[in-house]
């Protein structure tokens, strides 16, 4: 009775925030800034700009992530694409910086800054000139679990990197226990050194001769955070975010405390009937 109690408040709940069928474009100029998620830092003089266009950007070499504002809870597939982008102002060129070679990504599942999935990007790594790495040490293509503030790799490849201005089409998603991802552009299988180098120098010129495709599809299992938010962030890079798109079952616009107590209301039910389901087998 008290399952069945749960289940249809749930249900109710679930037609009073809506049932999302074909992905829909979402709107970023309601997103918050927060922390990045791997070196927890928030750039507080490089803000994200083109929220009310669906296409954040970071203009300079900063850090931090940008959260939506909804809740996404259960099956879910949030899609987009992300283009590391040539810094182009007075700061980057006082430091030399303009040229960088670090991380930006998509994050989900996301609790806060330490409890959440990220999928992350760069060009250099611990061998090249001043690049940025994970927390973990990692550096390409690479998934992170973190939760209270401790990090697992879940994949990551270290022969694939990306080229500037060039645009790598991400989407990540659930289906119960399994997570998938996938990316698509041209890039790299060398990692690369910040420099000074202008987009028209040789430099690229001959790093664009040598790109590859890259063409990454993978799934897993984890079921550690069924619900949470969405998000892009950077991590001392510049970057843009475009089409960003969301198609869930359930997108609860609430207020986190409500969206979290809706989060443990389910996993409640999930815990009961498995409960439920090992007495039944035990009496049988």
């Amino acid at each position: 009775m008290i399952v069945q109690i749960r289940q249809t408040i749930i249900a109710s709940l679930f037609v009073s925030f809506g049932v999302s069928a074909t992905p829909t474009l979402v709107d970023t100029s309601q997103w918050q800034a927060d922390e990045s998620p791997s070196t927890s830092r928030l750039s507080k003089n490089d803000v994200w700009v083109g929220l009310e266009s669906n296409a954040p950007r970071k203009n300079g070499n900063s850090s931090g992530s940008l959260i939506s504002d909804f809740v996404s809870i259960g099956d879910f597939v949030f899609s987009g694409s992300m283009t590391p982008t040539f810094a182009n102002n007075l700061s980057c060129e006082a430091e030399n910086t303009c040229n960088d070679n670090d991380i930006l990504g998509i994050v989900f599942g996301w609790q806060d800054s330490s409890n959440h999935y990220r999928l992350g990007f760069s060009q250099g790594d611990n061998s090249t000139a001043q690049a940025v790495s994970d927390i973990t040490g990692r550096n390409g293509l690479f998934l992170i679990r973190e939760v209270n503030g401790s990090s697992s790799t879940l994949a990551h490849w270290s022969n694939v990197f990306w080229q500037d201005e060039q645009t790598y089409n991400f989407s990540v998603g659930r289906l119960g226990d399994e997570i998938s991802f996938s990316l698509n552009g041209m890039g790299l299988d060398t990692a690369q050194n910040q420099s000074g180098a202008l987009p028209s120098d040789s430099v690229f010129q001959t790093q664009n001769a040598g790109m590859t495709a890259v063409d990454i599809s993978y799934n897993l299992l984890d079921s550690t955070f069924l619900g949470g938010r969405v998000g892009v962030y950077t991590e001392s890079q510049t970057a843009i975010f475009s089409g960003l798109t969301f198609d869930n079952l359930i997108k609860v616009s609430a207020p986190p405390v409500f969206a979290t107590a809706l989060i443990a209301l389910i996993w409640s039910v999930r815990r009961k009937n498995k409960k439920l389901t090992a007495q039944t087998m035990a009496i049988s």
